[in-house]
């Protein structure tokens, strides 16, 4: 990567040091930031580094989905729950819901440029007392003033202390998904809804398993009908709310989106992203949302043609890719 511009600013708290790097070769749609702040405290000097900051254009990527999938960092490719691949917002989180924070975005994330925040380490910075949220302020407007036109800024908090400071900068949530985005003019509805409006995330306890759900894991791994699974589903899932935290429940490793998603399961599939959208992007103990272990289960049978007895789902006889994968690829695309 060769540098593309560095600044140095100066506030009453601090001096920040920015500078922007072009991405490799067929990654001029994203810049790394690297940003670093000095404060001055009783005559001594401490340096705060904070990483995993990216400036995006997406008017310069040919096929934002794949240009996505294909970056070698986690939190870059992690947006591919929430763009499709024209950059645009995916329709499941345009909804409105009751949330009035979360349902104010509608398309308006869909032009721009983003700055995308690792809301992971900001936790744990503003947690230590090593990062203010002015401190934060501050270097948004530096990226802001620098970049000229329009910047949203993205973040996904790691727990409700991290949303809640998110939420006290203006930041408000995507519907339907993990982030929370600021919006560069003040007047926007999302900045004026009030904090205590926007969505709050679940409790961090999940339920245990219970022998219902095994039994229905088991169907949705082993059993060919669809609409047998969508009815244990809907025995185990109907009569909780979107923020129950059953919803998020590890199971193995995966969430519930995750085990029907990559059973390839339509039906299952639609039932539960119709009732909890927010789930497709989640993701799993290896960190990838529904849609990548999908994708990564589709490429490992068409390379090894299954195994351990399971299934092959993901093609057909002539070895073309199945009507059931490619309808729960597209639930998963939307």
């Amino acid at each position: 990567m060769s540098s593309n511009e560095a600044s140095s600013h100066v506030t009453d708290e601090c001096q920040i040091d920015v500078k922007f790097e072009h991405g490799a070769s067929g990654q001029n749609w994203i810049e790394t930031v690297s940003c670093i702040i000095t404060v001055h405290d009783d005559d001594e000097l401490s340096g705060i580094d904070l990483p995993n900051i990216f400036l995006i254009d997406r008017t310069k990527a040919t096929d934002f989905y794949e240009q996505l999938k294909k970056h070698e960092n986690p939190t870059v490719q992690q947006l591919v729950g929430l763009f499709d691949e024209h950059g645009l917002l995916r329709n499941r989180h345009k909804e409105y819901c009751a949330k009035k924070g979360a349902g104010a975005w509608s398309s308006k994330l869909d032009d721009g440029r983003l700055l995308l925040l690792d809301g992971k380490e900001i936790h744990y910075m503003v947690q230590g007392g090593t990062l203010t949220e002015s401190m934060l302020q501050d270097t948004i407007k530096i990226i802001k003033a620098r970049v000229g036109e329009s910047l949203f800024t993205l973040a996904a908090p790691m727990s409700v202390l991290s949303s809640d400071a998110l939420i006290a900068l203006g930041f408000r949530c995507v519907y339907g998904s993990e982030y929370y985005a600021l919006s560069p003019d003040e007047d926007r509805s999302s900045r004026s809804s009030a904090a205590a409006n926007d969505s709050t995330p679940e409790p961090s306890q999940p339920p245990r398993m219970t022998p219902e759900l095994m039994g229905f894991l088991q169907a949705a791994i082993m059993m060919p009908d669809d609409l047998f699974c969508a009815a244990h589903l809907e025995l185990e899932y109907d009569n909780i709310g979107t923020n129950d935290p059953k919803w998020r429940q590890l199971i193995f490793g995966n969430t519930i989106l995750h085990i029907v998603a990559t059973a390839m399961k339509p039906e299952c599939t639609a039932w539960i992203i119709a009732r909890c959208p927010d789930l497709c992007s989640v993701g799993n103990a290896r960190g990838h949302t529904p849609l990548q272990a999908l994708e990564t289960v589709i490429q490992e049978e068409g390379a090894t043609g299954g195994s351990r007895g399971m299934p092959l789902r993901s093609r057909n006889a002539s070895g073309r890719l199945s009507d059931v994968a490619k309808q729960t690829l597209a639930l998963l695309r939307d």
